[in-house]
């Protein structure tokens, strides 16, 4: 039992929120266990439904089958490259894009780009000099050694010499 005999605004709250809370809880629950009862009967109709369609698409493909083929645009490149394979796979020869197209336009961009980049190396060659030819480097002068006095030099006597 807590100290304290007056609730703060917090706890009472709190209370409310929790009431609230355990409601809300319990009409989840119902409405889970009412989507479980009912669950199999939907899928029973969506899936009569769907096979009913199905089945009449079937029957009429043969007199809509050129209709649609004639509405259909041909499609773009990158659409075509998007598609999943098995779907493009399945299209017909009509609808399939040609690719003389994208061959001229890769040709097309490489010239472009071939023509850009040389343009870019002789207004880079003309702003700066060429770089000076290579020299190796000298090393420092040596230092010259100090002259031997004359003096010591004849109280030597070379070896053999007596």
């Amino acid at each position: 039992m807590s100290l304290r005999k007056n609730k703060t605004v917090r706890d009472k709250v709190q209370e409310r929120l929790e009431g609230r809370l355990d409601d809300l809880v319990a009409q989840a629950d119902s409405v889970r266990q009412q989507l479980a009862d009912r669950a199999p009967e939907v899928r029973d109709t969506v899936v009569a439904k769907a096979q009913s369609g199905v089945a009449d698409l079937r029957e009429r493909l043969p007199e809509i089958g050129h209709d649609l083929l004639d509405r259909a645009p041909e499609l773009s490149e990158k659409t075509y490259d998007r598609l999943p394979k098995g779907v493009a796979d399945r299209l017909p020869d009509e609808v399939k894009p040609k690719k003389k197209r994208r061959l001229r336009r890769i040709v097309g961009i490489g010239l472009i780009l071939g023509a850009g980049a040389a343009a870019f190396a002789t207004l880079k060659g003309k702003q700066t000099p060429p770089p000076p030819p290579y020299q190796p480097a000298t090393p420092p002068p040596t230092p010259p050694k100090p002259a031997a006095p004359a003096d010591s030099l004849d109280s030597v006597d070379a070896p053999g010499t007596n």
